[in-house]
């Protein structure tokens, strides 16, 4: 499903109306036919340097009809892909503070395979804000052995961004986000370890805190406005 801002799309549609469909292409043939006649015309031409410069002309102006034909076709094709590029992305993030620990600066994060760095627990947000709390109570539950009676969560505030995404090759996505804070009313089992990195349900996870994340570079420049955004909320 596509998540797109009816100005946008509104807007779209009015800049590509004129593209699409058999218009242009009758245009592009009637500049090829033109051009065409207008060859002998310039052959007609008793001056050779009018003649080579019309001639010239000529074949331009039915070079362009032809490009226009075989490359510049705007389809229906490429207005859905135009369209799927404005897709906003809703993700629904949870930052979660070290438990037992009072106000401690670690937050929890996991290794995130499609961004590549650490990141906080994170899904695509449902749409309702009560719906999205107890879908994400679950989402912990199975993916981080957290107790669903042992977590609440508090929506602190949300926000938005347009950047290129590494899980989608670099292409620029749109993410509208949800920021949560997470409080654990006692440490996950599977949650106490020594050890700098621990792994939960097969996610390599760690203790981290914001000052740290900004300052790896690779964190840094592909979540920066997260990470920010989490500091000055929660």
């Amino acid at each position: 499903m596509l998540t797109i801002r009816e100005h946008d799309l509104k807007l779209v549609l009015a800049n590509r109306k004129n593209m699409i469909g058999l218009k242009p292409v009758w245009e592009n043939v009637l500049t090829i036919i033109a051009g065409i006649f207008y060859l002998p015309e310039a052959l007609a031409v008793e001056n050779c340097v009018w003649r080579i410069v019309l001639f010239a002309v000529g074949v331009i102006v039915v070079g362009y009809g032809v490009i226009g034909l075989c490359c510049c076709r705007y389809t229906t094709k490429t207005l859905y892909k135009e369209i799927a590029a404005m897709n906003i992305v809703s993700s629904s993030i949870v930052a979660m503070r070290k438990p037992l620990a009072g106000r401690s600066n670690e937050l929890f994060v996991y290794w995130d395979e499609g961004w590549g760095c650490w990141f906080f627990p994170n899904r695509r947000s449902t749409p309702d804000i009560e719906d999205d709390s107890r879908d994400l109570i679950n989402y912990l539950n199975t993916q981080f052995d957290v107790p669903v009676g042992d977590c609440t969560l508090h929506l602190k505030t949300t926000g938005e961004e347009s950047k290129k995404s590494t899980e989608h090759g670099g292409e620029l996505r749109h993410y509208a986000y949800r920021f949560y804070e997470g409080n654990l009313s006692s440490m996950p089992s599977s949650w106490e370890s020594s050890d700098t990195e621990f792994e939960v349900a097969g996610h390599r996870c760690r203790w981290m805190t914001l000052d740290a994340m900004l300052a790896d570079p690779v964190i840094n420049q592909r979540n920066h406005y997260v990470i920010a955004t989490v500091r000055d909320n929660l």
